[in-house]
């Protein structure tokens, strides 16, 4: 189990012994306020079913909200986005390129964000397309493997819908419980200690 900071000793002690977390709409709430603009680690696999449960949740339109413009300091992509996107070449931008990839610097804001919104929507690189998922950690399981661990930023009420979704799911797939923290139970109280894949 990790070692809590002040406040989320505070959140636990709220809700230990609760049952039925997922499904409790007041956990969720205080879960939003502890939450917001950090980066939480899910012990979930990365693979196309996670992907494609998230962008299906993710709705964002074009001039709605510009949060995941406001993430990043780094963008990585492809040569070809670059390319599709103008980057390459292209004096007003600081940029380099890493042997496949192109890497933007976009830590004094994004070039591509005008008036709110993104000037670049329909061209914009699986990182922007992809957001509230980061790029995943590498975790090791128990029998030492090496998985893609599932990390996600939590900026909006999207990005939210998202890790309750991912993390109810898991539970009724799994039988197993959630703990204040995030963290995953077994029925029987022993901790997840794999990354699960769903």
């Amino acid at each position: 189990m990790p070692i809590f900071d002040q406040s989320e000793s505070m959140m636990f002690a709220k809700w230990h012994g609760t049952d039925d977390l997922q499904n409790n709409e007041e956990f969720w709430t205080d879960c939003w306020e502890f939450y917001l603009d950090k980066t939480v680690k899910l012990p979930i696999a990365m693979s196309d079913r996670v992907v494609e449960t998230i962008s299906s949740r993710i709705v964002c339109p074009p001039h709605a909200c510009n949060d995941c413009c406001t993430t990043y300091e780094k963008l990585r992509m492809t040569k070809e986005e670059a390319e599709v996107m103008s980057i390459i070449g292209n004096p007003d931008l600081k940029y380099e390129i890493k042997g496949d990839d192109v890497i933007l610097d976009i830590s004094g804001g994004c070039p591509f964000l005008k008036d709110g919104a993104c000037s670049a929507y329909d061209k914009r690189p699986p990182t922007c397309r992809l957001f509230p998922i980061l790029s995943p950690c590498q975790t090791r399981r128990s029998d030492m493997s090496v998985f893609d661990q599932l990390q996600m930023r939590i900026k909006c009420d999207t990005s939210f819908e998202c890790i309750k979704a991912i993390i109810k799911d898991a539970c009724d797939r799994f039988d197993l419980l959630l703990l204040p923290d995030l963290t995953l139970l077994h029925k029987d109280g022993s901790f997840v200690e794999d990354i699960l894949e769903l």
